[in-house]
């Protein structure tokens, strides 16, 4: 009966990744005609911006992570220049998250189109494993097909994730997204089995996912605190050493290799005090905006440019961040915090190009909905007693945390719709067979909400 079971899971789960293979195939063959200059680019006019000193080149495709790949493959040279000219080694970007352009530049060249066409198919990759996680964690997380299948297909169908093929504009796809869903199933493996093996995985986990994101390794501390807290068992601080020195083992040598070369030591990534003086502009009110963009980043105003590679990137940060200091009260950082916590959890940024009428409602609506059920889980979750769902909404906060003290962007909270579409399905009642009892019959049915 086991065998069959599976075999009828595994082909709901084929048609479910089926189904959002063949949407996310639409979006991007909706773009290519619509954004041809976006897929087709000038490589010419591109080697020209990549060779000049002091004027920064915004790259549409990929940003500061495909020009660090540029500068890696076609430049030689090597993990730097990732504002499209020269300026020198750099840790702007998590490493991770180069990697798919580098491979993509070293099989197809610099941004011809097979190599931008490579890295979309490699974010439809990780849309389907990313699915398949979900799926699993509901499955295990509920012992029930139907939310499985509603869970995976949530995050097939929903424009979350998908919408990342029609919009081109991205640096990371979804690259973040499968770090975070694998973490949150190391997590979930973790809490349910603590033990050193599962410990050990969580860490590979976290470390792996920590090079694209830093804020996995303190999500994954967040994991093991949050079971620490339900379990309290006697070896649960030496599970905490073995989730330390797992991540540390891999995280180190890159943390040590860019501190040879930058002169500083850098957390994976050197740009957070930037991206905090930035979220704190006055333009900004705690969101990345085109317009605070346009006005500070280094990427596109030429004098932020010169005065970033005469510096030198560790300098320069921290000459950005000591200004937010001296220039921002802590009332306003607050108020910012508050307001970049509503937008990111509940409220839609109206854009330039947003119109207003049914589209726009249908954006705010669908923006509200992870928030909503963040909100509904913790309710579920006290009156419940379930330690899992903790689990998961504090590894969605603790991924969240450092862009509601940064700033907010679209982009920065696709990664939580993992957590969004398990949890929601876990809200929807269950159909189960309740044995006698007074007032119910032999096999009588009941609904109740679904717990973990």
């Amino acid at each position: 009966m086991l065998r069959i079971r599976n075999v009828r899971a595994r082909m709901i789960l084929y048609l479910i990744a089926g189904l959002g293979i063949t949407i996310r195939l639409f979006f991007l063959s909706q773009s290519i005609p619509e954004h041809f200059d976006y897929f087709f680019q000038d490589t010419e006019n591109l080697q020209k911006w990549s060779s000049q000193d002091d004027q920064p080149h915004l790259q549409s495709f990929g940003w500061e992570a495909s020009s660090i790949a540029c500068a890696i493959v076609c430049k030689a040279e090597g993990y730097s220049d990732p504002f499209g000219a020269r300026s020198g080694p750099t840790a702007w970007i998590a490493p991770g998250v180069v990697v798919p352009y580098v491979i993509a530049f070293l099989l197809f060249g610099c941004f011809s189109f097979e190599s931008i066409l490579f890295v979309f198919l490699f974010s439809l990759v990780c849309s389907v494993v990313i699915c398949c996680i979900v799926y699993r964690i509901a499955l295990k997380l509920f012992s029930d097909l139907i939310k499985a299948a509603l869970a995976a297909a949530s995050f097939a169908i929903l424009p979350y994730d998908s919408w990342i093929f029609r919009v081109t504009g991205h640096l990371d796809f979804n690259f973040v997204t499968l770090g975070f869903a694998a973490l949150l199933m190391a997590s979930l493996r973790y809490y349910r089995q603590p033990g050193t093996v599962a410990a050990a995985s969580l860490g590979t986990v976290a470390g792996i996912s920590g090079l694209v994101f830093p804020g996995f390794l303190t999500a994954a501390l967040v994991a093991w605190f949050v079971t620490w807290l339900t379990k309290k068992s006697a070896e649960s601080f030496i599970h905490l050493f073995v989730i330390g020195i797992v991540m540390t083992v891999i995280v180190a040598p890159y943390i040590l290799w860019q501190r040879e070369r930058l002169g500083g030591l850098v957390p994976v990534k050197s740009n957070a005090g930037f991206e905090v003086y930035l979220g704190n502009r006055v333009e900004a009110k705690g969101l990345f905006n085109d317009r605070v963009l346009a006005m500070y980043h280094p990427s596109q105003n030429p004098d932020e440019f010169r005065k970033y590679r005469e510096l030198g990137e560790i300098v320069y940060v921290q000459s950005k961040f000591k200004e937010m200091l001296s220039s921002t009260s802590l009332a306003n950082f607050v108020l910012n915090t508050l307001r970049r916590t509503g937008f990111f959890y509940f409220l839609y940024e109206r854009k330039n190009w947003d119109r207003g009428g049914t589209r726009l409602l249908a954006k705010r609506l669908l923006w509200l909905v992870p928030g909503i059920v963040l909100l509904l889980a913790c309710v579920a979750a006290c009156r419940q007693r379930a330690g899992e769902w903790w689990l998961i909404i504090a590894l969605t906060v603790a991924y969240s945390a450092p862009y509601l003290v940064t700033g907010v962007m679209d982009r920065y909270r696709y990664p939580i719709i993992p957590a969004v579409c398990v949890l929601g399905a876990g809200l929807l009642p269950t159909r189960v067979k309740r044995k006698g009892g007074a007032g119910h019959r032999q096999g009588g049915k009941a609904w109740i909400m679904g717990r973990g």
